[in-house]
């Protein structure tokens, strides 16, 4: 016993020994098991809430970064399109300047066979 210091063979003798001959003491030590129980509880109950609140968190993460991947998807496509587009616009702009050089070419030729007549 941890007040008298008497010596018990079980666990069972030691709790009814101090029931019967401290039974203020005994008192306090049910009153400490009950708020450590309480207690207890109240931390279980919390790790739950942490544990749904994680659960939340990676639900979270997974859709923000599968829509990054899309949002990053999408821009690779849009990057490639105003490729293709700024492409032909140039190869548009080649070939009307060409057509641009050679109508001034015939202009000159007439002007210079005009002109040599």
């Amino acid at each position: 016993c941890n007040i008298c210091k008497k010596g018990f063979f079980t666990p069972q003798f030691l709790q009814s020994h101090v029931q019967r001959r401290h039974p203020e003491d005994h008192e306090i030590q049910l009153q400490s098991d009950r708020d450590m129980k309480s207690k207890i509880d109240i931390l279980k109950t919390e790790i739950s809430g942490l544990k749904e609140m994680n659960v939340q968190l990676q639900q979270n993460l997974q859709l923000k970064t599968a829509q990054e991947k899309r949002l990053e998807s999408e821009r690779e496509q849009l990057k490639a399109e105003e490729k293709v587009r700024f492409e032909r616009i140039q190869a548009d702009s080649a070939q009307s300047q060409a057509q641009l050089l050679l109508k001034l070419e015939q202009q000159l030729k007439k002007q210079l066979s005009g002109a040599g007549s």
